[in-house]
């Protein structure tokens, strides 16, 4: 799938110190009307919100981090046990079996909390840009996005709300949404995915062309046949599998007339 990936730790972009000094600027610009006791109010309530959302997410992502220490502290613990007075060739068993488990764990977490993290890229952005009239043309009235409320989902869903709206594009802010277990990636949502409408073909074609996957599945809010909207759900789980270790050669007997 097209998208920018971030390393772990990443500082954020630019953009967020530009934000900081527009708030600093006509903070001092407006002072006194800021300083006004419901003023004030308002804006101790929206920092204690945007604390305690903060800490949520930060509560969810040590709630998962603990579920899996758990999880592999409870497998090895077990496996130790198993492996007990156990044969060369049983031990290698039951360790292929336990590296296979925590591979398939180890994928379905890094399906929600990537290590890289998906974003649009400038090619990405400019490909908007230079088809927005046609864009537009296709959209009845506002592209509707929704995203998972985590992982990356949310932020690359934004990066679509962004650049749409930057283009003059009528798009939704992200709405948070749950995907079913079969969809990944950059859906897009239609009254029947069977026969999508011209339109909708032509937006799922647009993002085809900018080297993204797009599948269709069923948007059951949808107001009618033509409408279609924008669905960002977590990347397809890719488990690697360790290779299976060949069986130890059975012992070889002895020639005849010989003792073993």
């Amino acid at each position: 799938m097209s998208g920018q990936t971030e390393p772990p730790g990443a500082p954020e972009p630019p953009e967020l110190l530009k934000a900081a000094l527009w708030v600093w600027h006509h903070a001092r610009a407006n002072w006194y009307a800021l300083v006004k006791a419901p003023v004030l109010a308002a804006l101790m309530i929206v920092a204690v919100l945007g604390f305690l959302g903060g800490r949520v997410n930060r509560a969810e992502q040590h709630d998962i981090d603990q579920q899996h220490i758990s999880f592999l502290q409870d497998q090895i613990g077990a496996y130790k046990d198993r492996l007990q007075g156990a044969t060369p060739d049983e031990a290698a068993k039951r360790f292929s079996t336990l590296e296979k488990a925590l591979s398939i764990a180890n994928a379905k977490i890094g399906r929600f909390m990537p290590d890289t993290k998906r974003r649009l890229t400038e090619s990405d952005k400019a490909f908007i840009l230079s088809n927005r009239v046609e864009i537009k043309n296709i959209i009845p009235s506002r592209l509707e996005i929704f995203s998972m409320s985590f992982g990356d989902s949310f932020r690359y869903a934004l990066d679509f709300s962004e650049q749409f709206k930057l283009a003059g594009i009528l798009a939704s802010d992200p709405t948070p949404s749950s995907c079913q277990d079969d969809e990944a990636g950059v859906l897009v949502g239609i009254k029947d995915p069977m026969k999508p409408s011209e339109n909708a073909a032509r937006f799922i074609s647009f993002l085809t062309e900018m080297g993204m996957h797009p599948t269709p599945t069923r948007w059951y809010a949808a107001p009618d046949e033509l409408s279609f909207d924008l669905f960002i759900c977590a990347e397809a789980i890719t488990i690697s599998l360790p290779a299976a270790s060949p069986p130890s050669p059975a012992p070889r007997a002895a020639p005849e007339g010989k003792l073993q």
